[in-house]
């Protein structure tokens, strides 16, 4: 599921621009290397505690709801991931007046 979730957000960005192919196939396998491993550590990590409290302390009645709240908080963490490379290129290329301010030291 994580590296088809990584493949199909890099082929969908690039299909609504201008695709190319050779460096979206580039950029999937450099990413695959780089998040997969921690990817599915973290999956671990949140779905083996998730999947425990469903069947020990959530009752039955509102299991699905459970899963699929626990779902939706894995998938932002699984588009974190998928985009937080893209977001630090993007930052440090920004213009100057764009980027953020950092506080001085009080």
């Amino acid at each position: 599921n994580n590296p088809c979730y990584l493949l199909w957000c890099n082929v969908a960005e690039a299909a609504c621009g201008t695709a190319d192919w050779a460096a979206v196939r580039s950029r999937t396998t450099g990413q695959l290397r780089r998040e997969l491993p921690n990817l599915y550590g973290s999956s671990m990590l949140f779905w083996l505690p998730v999947t425990g409290a469903s069947y020990s302390l959530v009752p039955d009645h509102l299991r699905v709801l459970w899963v699929s709240a626990m779902s939706v908080a894995w998938g932002g963490f699984a588009s974190h991931v998928a985009h937080r490379r893209e977001g630090e290129e993007l930052l440090a290329t920004a213009p100057a007046a764009r980027r953020p301010r950092a506080t001085p030291p009080s």
